[in-house]
């Protein structure tokens, strides 16, 4: 028997599309929580102001990702998301969202499937990134 897991952004399927031009702020840090997004094109970045004023990306989220998904359970954004070119967007109340995977467990499990997978490409980022650099002489 084959078993095919549903793919978690069908769920947007019949979702609100809006576009955003290049430079146009989705939220920022701090607005509460209320809808889910998936990237259809374009590019957001999920980014934190810092307090010397400069910005640290925290993702690049391009066509076919989910952006700020990990605020799901949360109240307010932890970032803000920012258009880097225009891009197109499907919004969907979190409420909606949090139904669907209830209703569509094979949904939920490839969204879980989906996140396990950055996790662990996360972490070998970090990885690399501790590794010790080599100097010439």
């Amino acid at each position: 028997m084959i078993y095919i897991m549903s793919d978690w952004r069908k769920i947007f399927d019949d979702a609100l599309m809006k576009t955003f031009e290049q430079g146009a702020v989705l939220f920022r840090r701090g607005d509460r929580v209320h809808s889910m997004f998936l990237v259809r094109s374009g590019i957001v970045e999920l980014e934190r102001p810092l307090t010397d004023g400069t910005a640290l990306t925290l993702n690049v989220a391009t066509a076919g990702m989910a952006l700020a998904e990990a605020s799901l359970f949360a109240t307010t954004y932890h970032c803000d998301a920012i258009a880097r070119m225009n891009s197109e967007i499907a919004i969907m109340p979190r409420a909606t969202f949090l139904s669907a995977l209830r209703k569509q467990p094979d949904a939920a499990l490839s969204l879980i499937e989906t996140h396990a997978k950055e996790v662990q490409a996360q972490r070998s980022r970090i990885e690399t990134l501790r590794l010790r650099r080599v100097s010439v002489p």
